[in-house]
Parts: structure tokens; C-alpha cells; sequence
């Protein structure tokens, strides 16, 4: 928390808190607040952007994960880490036509 009150304008201090947050079910809803507003800093940073689909799947919105990448991919269509997390997010979710 004092990273983030110390530089709220840097994604990475939001980042960390993030990673901090996701692995407790009752702090995951902070953890995707920090990963969207870490993103809103840094929009094409394809780590922020796989961590926060990553989010929206254990919080159980594997469309939104989806969505997310698609958007991403639009921007950074050669991204190979992009591309790779939204063939996973496709098949973690039944859609092997999509993947």
C-alpha cells in the first residue's frame, strides 16, 4: 500500500499488490481493481494484460478474460505471449473451435 500511495502514477507498484492479492479468494475483486488501474497506466503491456485475464478467470468471468485478449491482440496482433494466453483462456473454457 505505501508503494502505490508513493507512486500512484507507476503501474508497477499496483503490480505487485496485485500478485499479492490473487492467491486469497477474499482479496482477489482488489487484485483485478489494481490490475485494471495498473493497465490504465501502462495500456500495451501484454504482462499486465495476461496477469488481469488471468484474474477474471478465477474470479470465474472466463469471458471477460476472453474479451480482454481479444482487445489486446487488436493492438498487438504479433504478440506471441497474447496470443498464446488467448488460446489457453479459449480452451480452458470448452471453445477448441475458437482456439
Amino acid at each position: 500500500d505505501k508503494a502505490v500511495e508513493a507512486a500512484p502514477d507507476r503501474a508497477l507498484p499496483y503490480r505487485q499488490r496485485a500478485i499479492e492479492r490473487m492467491g486469497d479468494p477474499k482479496t482477489l475483486d482488489d487484485a483485478i481493481v489494481d490490475l485494471e488501474q495498473a493497465s490504465g497506466i501502462e495500456p500495451h503491456n501484454e504482462d499486465l494484460t495476461v496477469l488481469l485475464t488471468r484474474a477474471y478467470t478465477r474470479k470465474g468471468d472466463p469471458a471477460r478474460a476472453v474479451t480482454t485478449l481479444e482487445k489486446a491482440l487488436n493492438n498487438k496482433p504479433d504478440s506471441a505471449l497474447l496470443r498464446n494466453e488467448h488460446i489457453q483462456q479459449l480452451m480452458s473454457g470448452q471453445r477448441f473451435k475458437d482456439a
